[in-house]
């Protein structure tokens, strides 16, 4: 069953002023007087934020900070966010970002998969110590890394000890 209205001169009317509105903007363009306007009105609109951020030039060096001081600066950082982004590291330390990875491979580790996928977080040893027990860990691994540091790994023994063991010892009979 199929309703088809009558054209009627009525219907004919409806119709053309549904068209009309269709086609004509519901936006309506103001122009204000251009000497009302000035920068101080859009800087009210706005808040007066600064929302750009000031990029350092490329071509700027940043000055390496001893290994020292860069991992308290890191531990001082992952103390406020667990999770961090290279960016967002490079941004905080001011370091080259070679360098910084080099230090961050000691004591951080980069997370791969999951929520926080292309995020650095802190080794599993340096999460539990925290404050000034992470800046002797810190001293600790920058001794490490350096060579300076003696016995850190264990002592593995002297020649003699090992001369003296007997093979048997050392393998198991099945």
């Amino acid at each position: 069953c199929t309703v088809t209205p009558e054209y009627t001169d009525e219907y004919k009317k409806i119709m053309r002023k549904r068209v009309l509105d269709q086609h004509q903007n519901a936006r309506k363009i103001q122009t204000g007087n251009q000497s009302s306007f000035n920068r101080s009105m859009l800087s009210a609109q706005t808040g007066g934020f600064d929302t750009s951020k000031k990029k350092l030039p490329s071509d700027a060096k940043m000055a390496r900070m001893e290994r020292k001081d860069l991992m308290e600066l890191l531990f001082a950082c992952f103390e406020k966010h667990t999770y961090w982004g290279f960016k967002g590291l490079v941004e905080e330390t001011r370091q080259p970002t070679a360098y910084l990875k080099e230090v961050l491979a000691d004591i951080a580790i980069l997370n791969k998969r999951g929520p926080y996928v292309a995020t650095y977080s802190l080794k599993q040893e340096f999460k539990k110590a925290s404050g000034e027990a992470a800046a002797a860990m810190a001293a600790a691994a920058a001794a490490a890394v350096n060579g300076s540091s003696t016995g850190v790994h264990g002592d593995h023994g002297s020649d003699e000890d090992f001369d003296n063991m007997d093979e048997d010892d050392e393998f198991e009979d099945v």
